[in-house]
């Protein structure tokens, strides 16, 4: 008996440590598969808006990395998927919990899909595509579409928003954390919401009554795109003379879709907008987007499949993403929509991709990542050969 109550004893002692050690190192991770075209290189840049403050660091100037993927000839230096994901892992498990911890634990490790500094292709100048995650996140988390649509010819800007994603480091090496998710939940719901909650506390003096954070992300669009006209006329610069920017579309997901449409409609420079999974501002429905639009989503019967699998979407949000939507089409020119059967919304993400675990935890649809993955890239590099013109690389 004694015997038997040891060997207990030590089972459970080994079965902890082996799941501390999986809590603090977290769970095997796969890298994205290549994209189907050609090379992808990436360069990283700054823009500086010296005439906002940053309303999540406190400092007196908007500060705004993001990343250029574009058309590579020849490969460059190894890249890491997500570069300071120590900082970015803290955030998302501060806002997600523990367990996204132990998922996304080992992203550090993966390499990217792109190299750094890669030469460019001698074809172009490419037309540029501006990408906005979704809040919480991070950077790199729709990189699945984003190289594919480098490695077909574009150039693709993501833009690293302190405040929407999870956490920011500056080249400083300051750390701008990002809003919670009920932060970001009573901060965005007002551009979409007819009864939303009260703004955050620390929020609320900032912003002007009954206001959403959206119109405060959506000027950094534009702040990035006076930046790559910049880098674009910079006889130094890798990717001089290489950006088309008479030709600009903008796409994202969740709250970057709603940012999307929030800066399609006030930016002339968009000739083209692609918004997945995610409801539109009431202003912007109301008077409709006159680029080429697409929205992708889903049906109301999966985001409801979805709530009874791993929570969230309430009938509130079904129906205003429905409504406005609906309202943006009958008033939007060149607007279509095309709903997935089967997704859910980190489908839109990368997360399925690189963490198999997600799909167990039932996280991801019955379509499964890699179809998913298939049918957005399909749909968005049909819709930008279709309205930037087609490229050749």
């Amino acid at each position: 008996m004694r015997r038997i109550l040891a060997a207990i004893v030590l089972l459970t002692a080994v079965i902890g440590v082996v799941f501390a050690i999986i809590i603090r190192i977290g769970l095997p991770m796969r890298a994205l598969p290549p994209p189907s075209g050609g090379l992808v290189g990436a360069v990283d840049a700054l823009a500086t808006d010296g005439s906002r403050p940053d309303l999540f660091s406190g400092a007196v100037q908007r500060i705004l990395p993001f990343q250029i993927l574009y058309p590579a000839s020849v490969a460059g230096t190894y890249a890491p998927y997500v570069p300071d994901a120590g900082p970015q892992i803290d955030a998302i498990a501060k806002s997600h919990g523990w367990l996204f911890r132990v998922i996304l634990g080992r992203i550090g490790t993966l390499a990217a899909p792109w190299t750094n500094a890669a030469t460019p292709s001698a074809c172009g100048p490419f037309p540029v595509i501006i990408y906005l995650p979704g809040v919480t996140g991070y950077m790199q988390m729709g990189s699945f579409q984003t190289t594919e649509l480098a490695s077909q010819g574009y150039v693709v800007v993501t833009l690293n928003q302190p405040g929407a994603v999870a956490a920011v480091v500056l080249p400083d090496h300051k750390i701008i954390l990002g809003l919670t998710r009920a932060d970001a939940s009573s901060m965005i719901a007002p551009s979409y919401l007819a009864e939303p909650s009260a703004l955050p506390a620390g929020f609320a003096a900032r912003l002007e009554p009954d206001k959403s954070i959206v119109p405060y992300f959506a000027a950094d669009v534009g702040l990035v795109l006076d930046r790559l006209t910049q880098i674009n006329t910079d006889p130094v610069h890798i990717l001089h003379g290489r950006l088309d920017l008479d030709h600009v579309g903008v796409m994202g997901m969740s709250l970057g879709a709603i940012v999307t449409a929030q800066a399609c409609a006030t930016d002339a420079r968009i000739d083209a907008c692609l918004m997945m999974d995610a409801p539109v501002p009431t202003e912007v429905a109301a008077i409709g987007l006159r680029q080429a639009t697409l929205w992708i989503s889903r049906p109301a019967e999966d985001q409801r499949l979805e709530r009874a699998a791993s929570g969230g979407w309430p009938e509130d949000e079904i129906a205003a993403q429905a409504a406005t939507i609906e309202q943006a089409l009958s008033n939007s020119p060149h607007g279509q929509l095309v709903q997935l059967p089967g997704l859910y919304h980190l489908d839109f993400t990368d997360l399925p991709a690189v963490q198999p675990m997600i799909g167990w935890l039932r996280q991801s649809g019955p379509v499964g990542a890699v179809q998913a993955h298939r049918q957005i890239n399909q749909l968005t590099t049909e819709f930008f050969a279709a309205t930037l013109g087609p490229v050749v690389r």
